[in-house]
């Protein structure tokens, strides 16, 4: 074999090595993204405690395995959200947006700073979304990039006490705790009506969103949840009644949640307002705030990313196979 001839099958078979790693590398990263995104589902809450509890807790679906202290450090926690990453909490008493993972490692309890006492985070897409309540004088719903950048504590305004945000394709939702409304805006921010439903019920805090129905919890001495049409019609607002002092509220997998102010304790009823449990986890604390495990195909990194590295992955296999098979090199002698 000639010097030439040889030096272009060591090439190849280099790249053919660079290509097999890279495939190999695609399929491990997109077989990590889907064990780490299938794990399973739970319901977190904030320990608010009266501005004075510190942490975050988490119970699997069924209730069982609560750890009332996944996240420490806290400053009065009102409000959680989660990803198919981290998990988010409103600082009330820090104005601050706090994040860990999910596991609970690596909390960083400012990672956005909001207005004051922020009460509700919400996360979708590549944006966090959070509710100024200002003690009830607050104003503002803000926004920032889900790295915690580019943040904007008058993403929208003109509320009144906002206290809980929700997120769906279309619309942000946020519960007027001084005006007893749900007020609603597109998702960039335009189209504001803050009082999308106008009688909500007293002191609403928590809103939560399906693909069908709007909820709130009637917090601070109410003892509903309400519900109504995604656009604004049909109004229930004692759709599950008996409750105290409900404070946030989460949906998902055929059932609701909420926070059991007044008697330490996250509530679940089925999606239909049955089968009412108001003691279906025992906090130690008082809950102002829950969220669940968003199923799989809601993560981003997942249906995106994940999909992308893997149609890589076997486009570079597909080539590397063709390219050998038309390609018979010579051993080097």
């Amino acid at each position: 074999m000639s010097a030439d001839r040889y030096r272009r099958a060591v090439g190849w078979a280099a790249a053919r090595t660079r290509l097999r790693g890279s495939s190999r590398v695609g399929l491990a990263i997109v077989a990590a993204l889907a064990f780490a995104s299938t794990g399973e589902a739970r319901v977190y809450w904030a320990n608010f405690n009266n501005a004075s509890g510190s942490t975050i807790g988490v119970a699997n679906l069924d209730g069982s395995g609560a750890n009332p202290s996944l996240v420490t450090g806290a400053a009065g926690p009102c409000g959680v959200a989660v990803d198919g990453f981290y998990v988010y909490w409103a600082n009330f008493l820090g104005a601050s947006i706090g994040r860990a993972g999910k596991d609970g490692s690596n909390p960083v309890q400012s990672f956005i700073s909001t207005g004051t006492a922020p009460c509700g985070v919400a996360v979708s897409g590549q944006f966090v979304y959070w509710a100024d309540t200002g003690f009830g004088a607050g104003t503002n719903i803000g926004r920032a990039n889900l790295g915690g950048g580019n943040a904007d504590d008058a993403f929208i305004t003109g509320g009144s006490g906002p206290c809980g945000v929700a997120v769906d394709g279309q619309h942000i939702y946020w519960a007027n705790n001084a005006a007893g409304t749900i007020g609603r805006a597109n998702l960039d921010g335009t189209d504001v009506d803050q009082a999308f439903i106008a009688s909500a019920g007293a002191t609403p805090c928590g809103v939560a969103v399906d693909g069908n129905y709007i909820y709130w919890a009637n917090s601070f001495g109410g003892t509903t949840v309400g519900r109504a049409n995604l656009d604004g019609s049909n109004v229930i607002s004692n759709f599950i009644s008996g409750l105290s002092s409900p404070g946030g509220v989460a949906v998902g997998g055929g059932f609701i949640y909420w926070g059991e102010v007044a008697s330490g304790a996250v509530g679940r009823a089925n999606l239909g307002g049955s089968n009412v449990n108001t003691s279906f986890i025992a906090t130690s604390s008082i809950p102002l705030g829950v969220a669940l495990d968003p199923p799989a195909s809601e993560i981003p990194a997942l249906s995106t990313l994940g999909l992308g590295l893997f149609a890589i992955a076997l486009f570079a296999a597909a080539l590397l196979t063709l390219a050998c098979r038309r390609r018979q090199l010579p051993a080097p002698r």
